[in-house]
């Protein structure tokens, strides 16, 4: 069953302001030709397959926005291409659920805490999450992807 374009927008709404990271740049569709421009830059530079309309926004990781990095905030996923990382995918119809998991070391402290994604085919798949705020990014996959 396919996520509901409206419900994923109106999650991203809910959870946009936890999400965002002050130092970075965020661009909208639709709000403005700069922030088009940005987005369709980004799509462009990375031959993404997905339609500017599906697109919610852009969170641009580059020091001068040259739209090269960043968090790309669709009706059926998020494209991703963060510092040191391989640019990724997370479609919404493939996640089963997103979660936070924390190790610890002998002394019971915490040592790593990230993002990660249970699939459906039964794999997980690691969030790049150094520019956003994990938790945010995990309540707001969990919630674009209720039934």
């Amino acid at each position: 069953m396919a996520v509901d374009a409206e419900k994923v927008r109106k999650a991203f709404g809910e959870h946009l302001e936890l999400m965002r990271a002050k130092s970075q740049h965020w661009f909208f569709n639709g709000n403005s030709r700069w922030a088009d421009n940005r987005i369709r830059k980004f799509l462009e530079y990375f031959s993404i397959p997905i339609d500017q309309e599906n697109v919610i926004a852009l969170m641009d990781t580059t020091l001068f926005h040259t739209a090269k990095e960043g968090y790309l905030f669709t009706t059926s996923g998020i494209v991703i291409k963060d510092l040191l990382y391989k640019l990724c995918y997370i479609d919404f119809n493939r996640v089963e659920q997103a979660e936070i998991v924390e190790e610890y070391d002998e002394k019971n402290y915490t040592t790593t805490v990230y993002a990660r994604a249970h699939l459906k085919d039964g794999t997980d798949m690691r969030l790049p999450d150094y520019y956003i705020k994990s938790r945010a990014l995990v309540r707001y996959i969990n919630d674009a992807i209720q039934p």
